[in-house]
């Protein structure tokens, strides 16, 4: 997305450098981890993942950490036994909240990577109905074998690849910072706080439906889990990104 912005904007007034740019993709240092060492059967308890900022509680708007919390607050009054990680820092008003509910576990201080490798590991699902441009934890969660659910923000099906490597939610029509013309990059004011922090039900629905598809279908968790990994190793790649670097 990105680029086609980036080449749009070229073409209005220097359209010979379309013909001069190389898409150079991100890169994630490759893991040894295989897909055998997760177990896709049906389970009682699933565990859930939502990774931000330990540094900036805003972050935890931006990247939809409170539809996390309300996605699994719903599935959680329905019966099913879900457990939420949220990896970043969490806003002091939500910190009741969550500290009530004793299936979601926070971790707020830095961990060593060892140990960030392992949360991956033993999830099952990364979710991040993100409203901003995510990067890292794609690209992570892409090589440790975890489904993704996103919703439809900028530049998201970049990395995930709607009912292949993980999910695509549609996002609310009601948040009015999408129309901006400075979308994503006006995320950080007053007015997207305020409009964020009011939550949309639909979306939350929404996302849950496609939680439920998931644990509910051990085969397609694992199908996506390969498609995810095996996109992660040929896409997004060092050596591909070396490469490019060097064209």
């Amino acid at each position: 997305i990105a680029h086609e912005t980036a080449l749009s904007r070229f073409n209005q007034s220097f359209p010979s450098l379309i013909y001069k740019t190389v898409l150079v993709r991100p890169a994630v240092k490759p893991s040894n981890f295989s897909i055998d060492q997760k177990k896709y059967s049906k389970r009682r308890s699933y565990q859930l993942l939502f990774v931000g900022s330990i540094n900036n509680p805003q972050d935890f708007y931006m990247k939809g950490g409170l539809e996390a919390i309300e996605v699994t607050e719903l599935l959680q009054n329905k019966g099913h036994d879900l457990n939420l990680i949220i990896r970043c820092k969490l806003p002091e008003e939500l910190r009741g909240r969550v500290t009530k509910n004793t299936k979601i576990k926070l971790i707020e201080e830095k961990l060593p990577y060892e140990e960030i490798v392992k949360l991956y590991a033993q999830s099952d699902i990364l979710l991040f109905p993100s409203h901003t441009y995510v990067l890292m934890v794609f690209l992570e969660s892409m090589y440790f074998g975890l489904p993704i659910i996103s919703s439809d923000s900028y530049a998201v099906k970049d990395y995930v690849i709607d009912k292949e490597t993980g999910f695509v939610v549609k996002r609310s029509d009601k948040y009015k910072f999408y129309s901006s013309p400075s979308y994503p990059v006006n995320l950080r004011t007053e007015e997207f706080f305020a409009e964020i922090k009011k939550g949309e039900y639909e979306l939350v629905t929404r996302i849950a439906d496609k939680v439920l598809l998931l644990i509910k279908n051990p085969m397609l968790r694992k199908q996506m889990a390969e498609k995810a990994m095996l996109r992660a190793r040929k896409v997004f790649s060092i050596e591909k990104r070396n490469a490019d670097l060097k064209k």
